[in-house]
């Protein structure tokens, strides 16, 4: 196999593995001092990710009292190509409806 190729295939599941990402839940305390989690779902996570983590975490229904959206570069390469780009990037924060 030609090594350009090789190389060339090695970034591109850098990159790929680099976007992967995967829907994350971190516990926090809401502006009005309850219990909340921030929600975390980026690369090919769509919002509806973050829906659904958050049903899952709350077991149920659940308010989304904030939340914030953007992008994370990233840059990879090897001695013959240097690549980037950016990651979508969103959280929100839910609380849980008892």
């Amino acid at each position: 196999m030609n090594i350009r190729l090789v190389l060339a295939l090695g970034t591109l599941l850098g990159i790929t593995g680099s976007m992967a990402g995967c829907v994350t839940v971190k516990a926090t305390t809401a502006p009005d001092g309850r219990q909340a989690y921030a929600i975390s779902c980026g690369g090919p996570h769509t919002l509806a990710s973050c829906y659904d983590k958050a049903a899952e975490t709350c077991h149920g229904p659940y308010t989304v009292v904030g939340g914030e959206s953007g992008s994370r570069g990233f840059i990879s390469g090897n001695p013959y190509m240097v690549t980037g780009g950016s990651v979508p990037q969103r959280t929100m924060i839910v609380e849980c409806k008892s």
